[in-house]
């Protein structure tokens, strides 16, 4: 929570986290606190008591300190808030005024955090394959090693993108009662929901399926690296073409845009009595629930089969008006219309 918080720039350096019964961490104010804490199971306390922290400097005005005197104020009110830190690879998004100044900057966040290398990514993930392309502010080297929940992820940060947002939904993920199940990860990436599901959750067999070579490619890596090569089976291409059907107890659906064209495969995947799928997609931030919902009866409904939402949540906001959500929906005898493998 704390690493999600700061790439949000939203932990407040100024006190101290306090632990207990409960633990409080203090945020700086923002719009959004109330949907933050509803995603995550947190609760949101106005004015909680947490003591300053003595002496401690946030690490953009660190960075801002080793800058003045060099950058003009004007550039400096520009430098970075947010950004994602994986292991020693920093990848942020620096304003366009702020570029013919990046390596300096870059070397600046280098020394504060300890990095070997400093991304800048004008643009984001795009794409059916969500490819990044990050340019080199600072280093030579993008493979990045990020460690979270017991959980080591190996990967190319200036072509995969890996988000804080997501974290709370991975370490959910983790928790689920999978234990003796075979689930396919329709889309694997890299091992986001495979590998918290194989190293924590103890499930039989997981099918992670990856259209992009190099997610895959590092997706092969990381399931080596966290010891799980007897759980997990890497497969590369379409999940669509991907030739088995009928063997799953539990599908993930962690992609979006227009998740909902992939929902036919899925309940072909599932066992012939049925199963479990957790539904990703983007939706209307007033009507997600209803929107994501009806997406799966349909789907459910032209398979000849019936489908009970156990679980709905929006897991981050992803632009104005629109929300990333899941819908954790159960699907009955003769929804799947799959076939024995």
């Amino acid at each position: 929570m704390i690493r999600a918080l700061q790439a949000e720039g939203l932990l407040d350096p100024a006190r101290k986290i306090v632990a207990g019964p409960e633990v409080t961490i203090p945020v700086r104010a923002r719009g959004d606190l109330a949907a933050l804490a509803q995603r995550v199971g947190a609760r949101l306390v106005p004015d909680a008591e947490a003591p300053a922290r003595e002496g401690r400097v946030a690490p953009r005005e660190r960075v801002v300190a080793l800058l003045r005197g060099r950058l003009e104020d004007r550039l400096l009110a520009q430098v970075p808030d947010k950004w994602e830190q994986h292991g020693d690879v920093l990848v942020l998004r620096m304003p366009d005024a702020l570029l013919p100044a990046g390596r300096e900057v870059a070397q600046a966040f280098a020394e504060v955090l300890g990095l070997k290398t400093v991304l800048h990514d004008p643009a984001g993930v795009a794409g059916e394959l969500r490819e990044m392309r990050a340019v080199p502010l600072l280093g030579d080297d993008p493979v990045a090693l990020h460690v979270e929940n017991g959980v080591r992820y190996r990967f190319d940060a200036s072509r995969i993108m890996f988000s804080s947002g997501n974290l709370a939904e991975r370490m959910r993920v983790a928790a689920l009662p999978v234990e003796g199940e075979t689930i396919v990860d329709m889309f694997a990436g890299i091992g986001y929901f495979t590998l918290p599901l194989a190293v924590h959750a103890r499930p039989a067999r997981i099918h992670a399926l990856e259209k992009n070579p190099l997610s895959h490619r590092y997706l092969v890596e990381n399931v080596a690296l966290n010891g799980v090569a007897h759980v997990v089976e890497p497969w590369l291409g379409d999940n669509r073409e991907f030739p088995r059907e009928g063997i799953a107890d539990r599908v993930l659906m962690g992609y979006f845009p227009r998740t909902q064209d992939f929902l036919p495969k899925a309940l072909a995947l599932l066992n012939p009595p049925g199963g479990t799928l957790h539904y990703h997609n983007t939706a209307h931030a007033e009507s997600w629930k209803e929107e994501m919902e009806g997406q799966v009866r349909a789907a459910c409904s032209a398979a000849g089969g019936t489908c009970e939402v156990a679980d709905a949540r929006v897991v981050k906001t992803h632009s104005p008006g629109v929300v990333h959500a899941v819908v954790e929906v159960r699907v009955k005898a003769g929804g799947s219309g799959g076939a024995a493998p």
